[in-house]
């Protein structure tokens, strides 16, 4: 959103003849602060779908600010005025870590009133240029927040919650049909992602820009010079790409989670352990099996089990 919506309208118009077919949608994930009555129009006319990355209230957004250091949570705000005001609907994506992790109930509060249709959970985790702690998270604490914000919910589902719709459908199954829902295999997905100036990477955003330690490179190609379809094919000529379905293909023979995991992201892997060739890492323990393991002991509850 740093360049100028003239120029942003204009790369969209590029696609408008796919969009209006149905075959692509427009995502926009940005913390808001620039978001005016233009914006706002232009994501009317191409029917953007606006997700805002917002960690809660005040209180828990301090890590959020410009690039003087400055917190910027009054203009997130106000760019969510702007989007309530011309009845844009928006998600939220929120990133829970150490400082926020006891605060279940109020984050769910704090979100039911802001207006959103969808909210998402991120617990913070060491990814890219990212090095948060909450690797190191206390699984007791990891399972409490989830439980708290299940809870919370439950008592007024006013919005999705990304984590618990997820969890819910695999319980009911589990429960009801004897199949529980199982995610896609992510291995059948190499997930491109086009860097500024062209670069293709695969399986993850957070390899966009990192030079690998322990892999050559996690570039396939440029599309300026080759055809994204083209770039994609040759995904089985990178290391890294195969090692994380090596990785995915133990995750199905160790692991009790892995209809509801599907094997883990191709991120937590490498920037945990050093190799995409890997099974359990923080992020499946703190939003996969603690989720899990919180909603289900939830549920036994309020049916006055034990």
């Amino acid at each position: 959103m740093v360049t100028p919506i003239a120029h942003f309208r204009k790369l969209l118009g590029c696609f408008e003849t796919l969009r209006q077919k149905g075959y692509i949608s427009h995502n926009l994930q940005t913390n808001a602060t620039l978001i005016d009555d233009d914006w706002c129009s232009l994501f009317k006319e191409f029917d953007v779908n606006v997700g805002v990355s917002l960690d809660g209230p005040l209180q828990t957004n301090t890590q959020r600010v410009d690039w003087a250091g400055r917190p910027i949570y009054d203009n997130i705000m106000r760019g969510i005025q702007f989007l309530r005001k011309n009845s844009i609907p928006f998600s939220v994506i929120a990133v829970v870590n150490s400082r926020s992790i006891e605060l279940g109930k109020q984050l769910y509060d704090f979100f039911a009133t802001l207006g959103c249709s969808y909210l998402a959970i991120n617990i913070e985790e060491v990814e890219g240029v990212n090095l948060g702690t909450s690797q190191y998270l206390d699984d007791n604490r990891v399972k409490t927040f989830w439980s708290n914000l299940y809870e919370a919910w439950r008592d007024n589902p006013v919005i999705g919650v990304r984590e618990i719709v997820a969890a819910l459908k695999h319980i009911a199954g589990i429960v009801g049909a004897g199949s529980p829902h199982k995610v896609n295999p992510q291995p059948m997905d190499p997930f491109p992602v086009v860097d500024y100036n062209g670069n293709v990477v695969l399986l993850s955003p957070g390899f966009s820009g990192v030079q690998p330690v322990g892999y050559d490179t996690f570039v396939v190609g440029n599309v300026l010079q080759q055809s994204l379809p083209k770039l994609v094919r040759k995904r089985w000529g990178y290391d890294y790409v195969n090692d994380y379905v090596r990785g995915v293909e133990k995750c199905a023979q160790e692991c009790a989670y892995f209809d509801f995991c599907g094997g883990g992201y191709s991120g937590s892997k490498y920037f945990g352990s050093g190799t995409t060739n890997a099974t359990e890492t923080a992020a499946c323990r703190n939003t996969r099996q603690r989720l899990i393991d919180a909603i289900g002991e939830s549920i036994v509850k309020e049916e006055g089990g034990e």
